[in-house]
């Protein structure tokens, strides 16, 4: 699909294994001992990289709220107060550990410093992650005196990527709220958790804001959590139909706006949000959507063949 869009094209290697593309969404399965050779396709913005199956990143907003500042100056010497955990599909079981001293002397030489252990396990029908955080409190016979202090509470962010949308949710036993939107604008003040999906990633958003960081459960339960492969490369031909839309409303080019009943590519550059709205209380809605998703890129690139056909005509 992606080469009759008139992208470049590229061939890459991969390793054996599974691997995610990050941009799209796209996942690859190499059985072969040697490696694979594929083909792929990107516009001027995108650079290939792609996650092995199965990895678990961390990753800090550029921007952790409100009240901070957006530099990126300095940061090492900030505390975690949010940590972004984004899972990727590909594995039943996955792990990774977060260091974390001051930023600034060197305390962590006499073990000054801290780790929050994350893992998690998933089948066919429940997801669950646990992280617990613990300060090193250094050497004992060491005269200096620590300068590391672990927070007590931060704000966890998960990313389930590729996933369907859970039947329900729960922290510690607590089972979590499902938002539709922006959490700041729907959650009471003594809520401090809550789960949305991400239709334009394709991904369950789980939120759990200023909690302690000794140690915290998150099980996600559902029919079909099993079934990434359905979902890959939603993401990357949501993003690209949306760049399209944008361009063609500029010129005021873009197809359907005269005849409602088609409209293919503005129904796919919306398809994220489409998804986002069905998948709290619409799950069979939802998975209709996904299967049509494939027909829906192919009727959006004939409606831009035909559009350039019309102009080269005129």
């Amino acid at each position: 699909l992606a080469g009759r869009a008139g992208l470049s094209r590229l061939n890459i290697w991969l390793p054996p294994g599974s691997w995610v593309e990050q941009h799209s969404g796209m996942v690859f399965n190499v059985p072969s001992p040697a490696g694979q050779e594929i083909t792929r396709y990107y516009d001027i913005s995108e650079v290939p990289v792609f996650i092995r199956g199965g990895a678990m990143l961390t990753t800090l907003p550029s921007i952790e709220d409100a009240h901070q500042s957006s530099t990126l100056i300095g940061r090492a010497r900030q505390q975690y107060h949010t940590l972004q955990l984004t899972v990727y599909p590909g594995a039943s079981e996955g792990r990774c550990q977060i260091y974390e001293d001051d930023g600034v002397s060197r305390s962590y030489e006499k073990g000054d410093f801290g780790w929050t252990n994350v893992s998690y396990t998933r089948n066919s029908t429940s997801f669950t992650l646990t992280a617990h955080s613990a300060h090193n409190l250094g050497l004992r016979n060491d005269p200096r005196p620590t300068t590391f202090s672990f927070p007590k509470k931060r704000t966890y962010i998960v990313h389930i990527l590729n996933a369907f949308p859970p039947r329900e949710v729960n922290f510690n036993g607590v089972r979590v709220k499902p938002i539709q939107g922006t959490p700041s604008k729907n959650l009471g003040e003594n809520e401090n958790y809550s789960w949305s999906y991400d239709g334009v990633s394709a991904a369950v958003v789980i939120r759990l804001v200023s909690i302690s960081t000794k140690k915290i459960q998150v099980t996600v339960i559902g029919d079909t959590l099993d079934v990434e492969d359905r979902l890959s490369g939603i993401k990357g031909g949501i993003k690209r139909a949306g760049m399209v839309k944008h361009l063609l409303d500029e010129v005021r080019q873009t197809p359907g706006s005269m005849q409602p009943n088609k409209a293919f590519m503005q129904r796919l550059a919306v398809f994220g949000e489409r998804l986002s709205y069905v998948a709290l209380n619409e799950y069979s809605t939802f998975t209709s959507l996904v299967s049509s998703f494939v027909d829906l890129i192919n009727n959006a690139i004939d409606e831009l063949y035909e559009l350039k056909a019309m102009v080269n005509f005129r």
